[in-house]
């Protein structure tokens, strides 16, 4: 049985303050919910690429608007990423360096970010299919320095 996201932050020692990288989708609106409803002191933060134009920015508003409803501080940056080469892992890059960023600036823990089911699948996957071997055969871990994935 999967822990929950109470007893898997339990089992990560005090933790107070979390940045929450929240895209707009469901999957960040929830765990955004869950640990507010945990009673986390949380940042949320959201790093708009502009690669779906009006629609990035309306991603953008809607987690300014999110943050707003939940009465907690949002930190909100536009970066454009390079288009050469693998777009999503430049996009991946830009986005964790600007969470770290937020994550020390604001003084916070830990960084938690969720992902659809099919996120460790994928990984494991695309580890796989690069020719990582056994080693690569693990999907996404839950920990990852100051990184979670609680979901």
């Amino acid at each position: 049985m999967q822990p929950t996201v109470q007893q898997l932050l339990e089992q990560l020692g005090p933790i107070r303050r979390l940045v929450v990288g929240v895209s707009g989708g469901v999957d960040s609106v929830v765990l955004a919910h869950q640990l507010h409803a945990l009673g986390y002191e949380l940042i949320i933060a959201h790093l708009n690429h502009g690669l779906r134009g009006e629609a990035s920015d309306a991603d953008a508003l809607f987690v300014r608007q999110f943050a707003k409803e939940l009465n907690v501080p949002c930190v909100i940056d536009r970066q454009a990423i390079s288009l050469i080469g693998n777009v999503e892992q430049n996009a991946r890059t830009v986005r964790y360096r600007f969470l770290e960023d937020v994550r020390k600036q604001m003084k916070a823990d830990l960084i938690a970010v969720a992902h659809h089911l099919d996120d460790p699948i994928e990984t494991v996957l695309m580890h796989l299919l690069r020719g990582a071997g056994l080693r690569g055969a693990r999907g996404m871990l839950v920990q990852q320095e100051r990184l979670i994935r609680p979901l």
